[in-house]
């Protein structure tokens, strides 16, 4: 009874390994997942092409079991540039053809790929091409000018060729234009009377309107600004709405009770504001998060002050342009921060107005003309006797729009040198240009 008993124990040791065994394996069979086949036909490897280029994908996937297949460009980072497509399965075997277009334009030149992603039992799979891309050569599309009289606002073109055209005569007054050259778009604000436009394509055609005046009830606009993808507007009662692509608010920033905006900066992460209340006196300068909207900090300007600009000073350091109340030329800088920065004494003058040119450089426009400005090596350098109303640089070009009355100019930089002259139907309030990119 005994050797029966020790026979029958390992017999059934040996069943239960062996069902464990089984079962081990039976288990480690099931996680053996099957990759799919992929075959790309087109496009060959490391070809090239350029922005606007249709990429056409031809490509054989065989998988039993396929649950999703996209397709896309990425770049050398392997991160989407283009829209990610969704492709139609056929089956479990099967060869379809496809196609992307180069459409993004702030690609980057230099290696991408097409991706191929297919997802077949739980898993991503992921098949590339390698090909060459060639960025979008950034160019100057136009110079907008916009100017009001007899509460009638005209908005102006002048094209890459130089031709001046009256694109638009609306109703109402304009307190400035901002264009979005991603969208290929210009933006007219209204003053006190009309409406807010955007326009968009080679015709400047009208695709959003914001009927936002004082003759309605509505608060006015003190202008509009472009930021670093965005489009800003200024509004009376204290908001500042950022604009989407086609229109429409997306996000407002909301100034404490009485102020308003009359600049704004958008740096790094900030929205750097300088605003005012009523009557023009006190100033301040207000700090907000670009990305969530809240006020960071306020900083309080010196009160009494005309406001001419708001500016980057260097990379660091942001500079507030103002003329005291002995109308003399005064500048402040702060850091990103909001601590004070001392920044060099300016010769004898009253601003009228001024331009970024670069980190360290600026043009100064003055009641003596313009100046030059050059922080390293420190340099005030008169250029022009014109005393400008409004200074814009194309650093495209290396060119300086000078608007002065009724008048826009056109100069190299830093010669100065007259490139074309431009004469409108009333002293020019705003001007902007637009790009390809």
């Amino acid at each position: 009874m005994m050797k029966l008993g020790v026979k029958s124990s390992v017999l059934i040791t040996l069943v239960a390994v062996l069902g464990c065994a089984l079962v081990v394996l039976s288990g480690c069979k099931k996680e053996i997942k099957t990759t799919p086949i992929v075959t790309f036909f087109q496009p060959s490897e490391n070809s090239f092409y350029d922005f606007g280029d249709t990429i056409w994908v031809e490509a054989k996937v065989s998988h039993p079991n396929i649950s999703a297949i996209t397709l896309t460009l990425v770049n050398d980072d392997f991160q989407p540039v283009e829209p990610v497509l969704n492709i139609k399965i056929k089956g479990t075997e099967f060869r379809f053809t496809d196609y992307v277009v180069i459409a993004n334009k702030n690609i980057e030149s230099g290696k991408h790929s097409i991706r191929l992603q297919v997802v077949a039992e739980g898993e991503s799979y992921n098949h590339f091409v390698a090909i060459n891309i060639g960025e979008l050569q950034k160019q100057r599309l136009a110079i907008y000018a916009s100017c009001d009289k007899n509460l009638n606002s005209y908005l102006y073109k002048i094209n890459a060729n130089g031709q001046k055209t009256l694109q638009h005569t609306l109703f109402g007054d304009v307190s400035g234009i901002a264009t979005n050259s991603y969208y290929n778009q210009v933006y007219m604000a209204p003053f006190y009377y009309g409406g807010l436009n955007l326009f968009a394509g080679a015709n400047d055609s009208l695709i959003w309107s914001e009927n936002n005046n004082a003759s309605n009830g509505a608060p006015f606009m003190h202008g509009v600004y472009k930021g670093n993808e965005n489009v800003f507007g200024l509004y009376h009662d204290g908001r500042i709405a950022k604009y989407g692509n086609y229109g429409g608010v997306i996000k407002t920033f909301q100034l404490p009770n009485k102020y308003y905006a009359i600049d704004i900066l958008e740096i790094e992460n900030y929205l750097l504001v300088v605003a005012e209340t009523p009557p023009q006196l006190n100033k301040s300068l207000f700090f907000f998060s670009s990305t969530t909207g809240s006020q960071i900090r306020k900083i309080d300007l010196p009160q009494n002050k005309t406001h001419i600009d708001l500016l980057s000073f260097n990379a660091t350091t942001v500079a507030v342009l103002y003329n005291n109340v002995a109308n003399e030329a005064q500048w402040e800088g702060y850091l990103s921060n909001g601590t004070f920065i001392n920044l060099p004494s300016l010769p004898n003058f009253t601003f009228t107005s001024a331009a970024f040119v670069n980190y360290g450089e600026m043009a100064l426009g003055t009641q003596s003309g313009i100046y030059q400005f050059k922080y390293s090596p420190l340099n005030f350098l008169p250029v022009s006797q014109i005393v400008p109303s409004l200074l814009v640089y194309d650093s495209l070009s290396n060119q300086l729009l000078i608007g002065a009355g009724n008048s826009l100019n056109i100069h190299s930089y830093p010669a100065l040198q007259l490139l074309n002259s431009y004469s409108f139907t009333a002293p020019v309030k705003s001007t902007a240009i637009l790009y390809n990119k």
